[in-house]
């Protein structure tokens, strides 16, 4: 309902947003076919009773990836499985928006981690190569 009567959600969804972009491939290795990186953490949200996406099979796609991933030692797709709910209900839901949020700042707290790690060894490798 959102998407159709509010001004600028619509003309982002008609103008800006293209749906062939928003692909995202849990097999395969080829990041430029739109598989995800081994080094990037990734969350699915997904809606029951979605009218747009059926939902089971995309649950069942994903647990079979996490099967392939664990073999290979990456890092799983978290999943999240919203009950009873259709297409785009958690943004009118704030029950799922505390869930959204929390996910988010777990995402952002393991990246600023992850940069730190990967500046402390910079800084220590750059040191390391001074000559005094």
């Amino acid at each position: 309902f959102v998407a159709s009567t509010e001004v600028f959600v619509e003309w982002y969804l008609r103008r800006q947003f293209f749906f062939y972009n928003g692909e995202l491939w849990l097999d395969g290795s080829d990041e430029a076919s739109g598989s995800v990186p081994d080094h990037v953490k990734v969350t699915v949200c997904l809606a029951e009773n979605d009218a747009i996406v059926n939902a089971e099979r995309v649950k069942d796609y994903i647990h079979m990836c996490n099967e392939e991933r664990e073999k290979e030692g990456k890092q799983n797709v978290e999943l999240v499985y919203w009950k009873d709910m259709g297409h785009a209900e958690c943004l009118v839901r704030p029950e799922s928006w505390e869930n959204i949020r929390k996910i988010v700042n777990t995402h952002e707290e393991t990246q600023w981690k992850n940069q730190a790690s990967v500046s402390k060894k910079i800084v220590k490798s750059s040191i390391s190569k001074i000559s005094l």
